[in-house]
């Protein structure tokens, strides 16, 4: 039970940061259904490495300026090119969470489709002990 929440702390974990670098925004509600884990928990694993912003969380640490040497940045200053000498060490980075993410969807599909839906209430929908004809001839 302990290593199959550590896994999910680590997929959790890793989708953050992998849409983080994406210029996507991360939230608490996606960390808790795309892994079917507790608010708190979600708090938990993003406050490790990023703070709460604007409907989103970012990175707790600010870009190097040093190893982004042609400081082109967006508007939110999240994401941005980055100088010729690290390009091939941020093509790699690129490469890792491109997979990583192949990775988690995988994973996410999976839980998302084993998850029940919710059953409507005073419904016979999906009651195997009802059938819809039992249904209409009590409403008469």
């Amino acid at each position: 039970l302990d290593e199959h929440r550590a896994q999910l702390w680590r997929d959790a974990r890793d989708l953050a940061l992998c849409l983080i670098d994406a210029c996507q925004p991360v939230t608490r509600a996606l960390l808790t259904k795309c892994f079917q884990i507790e608010s708190k928990d979600a708090e938990d694993i993003l406050s490790t490495f990023a703070v709460h912003g604007n409907r989103t969380w970012k990175l707790r640490i600010l870009p190097d300026p040093v190893f982004l040497e042609s400081e082109i940045w967006d508007a939110d200053e999240s994401c941005g090119d980055f100088s010729p000498e690290n390009a091939a060490l941020v093509l790699e980075q690129r490469r890792f969470w491109l997979e990583r993410w192949a990775e988690l969807r995988k994973r996410i599909d999976i839980t998302l489709s084993t998850v029940p839906t919710r059953a409507r209430r005073n419904s016979s929908r999906g009651s195997p002990t009802k059938s819809p004809t039992q249904t209409r001839k009590n409403n008469r």
